[in-house]
């Protein structure tokens, strides 16, 4: 069942910028934001996932970013926003950023599309519908997969 954004904010679950950038996607998208929670890669259960929410009627999570640095700022890339460039026009996000890889492990990990990836400050709210790169994605799982086989579990296992 849906939860209303002001079951998330008695929930103590976002921030209140989340919440102001929940109403506002919810607003300006026509789209109906569901409570995600955490999702596991059924093909690789030692991956998961917590998108800001997933796109009722669409298949698609919802990554949201509330830079403090840049609260009251206008959005464009720059110091406050260096995970932003500008390409054809537009302010994107840049596709070599940690959080493009983000995207692309939740839409992977959530079986998902696309991404609505917003940045909000007080003063302005950018979207970008960032869709899913197989191939993108492709490359990064070798990468996980030798973290988690090299790195994590050697850890977890020499606690026990």
């Amino acid at each position: 069942m849906p939860l209303t954004l002001a079951d998330i904010a008695r929930r103590h679950i976002f921030s209140a910028m989340q919440i102001a950038v929940l109403s506002n996607v919810d607003v300006y998208t026509y789209k109906c934001i569901l409570f995600s929670g955490l999702f596991v890669d059924v093909q690789h259960p030692y991956l998961a996932a917590s998108p800001d929410g997933v796109l009722a009627d669409e298949f698609a999570v919802l990554e949201v970013k509330c830079p403090y640095s840049g609260r009251e700022e206008k959005i464009k890339p720059g110091k406050n926003f260096p995970f932003l460039e500008e390409r054809d026009g537009n302010f994107c996000l840049k596709r070599g950023h940690n959080y493009y890889y983000q995207c692309m492990g939740q839409m992977a990990i959530c079986k998902k599309e696309c991404c609505y990836f917003v940045t909000y400050t007080f003063c302005d709210i950018l979207f970008e519908k960032i869709p899913f790169d197989e191939d993108f994605f492709a490359t990064m799982l070798p990468l996980l997969e030798d973290f988690y086989t090299k790195h994590y579990l050697p850890t977890i296992v020499s606690t026990l």
